[in-house]
């Protein structure tokens, strides 16, 4: 339960922030909610439900936050080595995110024909893109997150073992 509990807070957090950024978005910029859809330069007919473009950006918002509190909690787990903590990572981050990816594309709303239709219209190379470059963008995002960070602790043990050895 608690468990439960704190990666709720953690959700709602997240929702809370994100939601907060949209706003200033919205205020400074003019547009709200990014644009969750790939496919919106294939779409002939409005695709784009606006509850549902808020419902997917709500799920991001709060993926994020879990996201960030199972890899605190994967990290300051004893039991786990730095190995599989991070390959335990790395695969919970590309599942959720590309799950939501796909979910993002998928016009909803529509009869199922119209659907089969819709995708068997776009060009083979160009529907590959639009599931595999997620892919391209989550390696791409996690392996330069992890650099970073350990450039970071890199630092931070350096600065320690000056304050340790002067």
């Amino acid at each position: 339960m608690k468990n439960l509990k704190s990666w709720a807070n953690a959700a709602a957090i997240s929702i809370a922030i994100f939601t907060f950024l949209s706003v200033l978005n919205a205020l400074f910029f003019g547009s709200g909610t990014f644009e969750l859809t790939t496919l919106a330069p294939y779409l002939t007919v409005d695709g784009v439900v606006p509850a549902y473009t808020e419902l997917l950006a709500l799920l991001t918002y709060a993926a994020v936050g879990i996201f960030f509190l199972t890899a605190v909690r994967l990290f300051k787990n004893q039991q786990f080595g730095l190995k599989k903590a991070n390959i335990i990572h790395f695969l919970s981050s590309l599942f959720i995110f590309y799950f939501l990816t796909v979910l993002s594309n998928f016009p909803l709303g529509w009869p199922y024909q119209q659907i089969l239709q819709f995708y068997r219209s776009i060009p083979a190379s160009q529907l590959k893109t639009i599931y595999f470059s997620p892919l391209e963008t989550i390696l791409f995002s996690y392996v330069l997150i992890w650099l970073v960070m350990w450039f970071y602790y890199r630092h931070q043990i350096k600065q320690l073992n000056k304050k340790l050895h002067s």
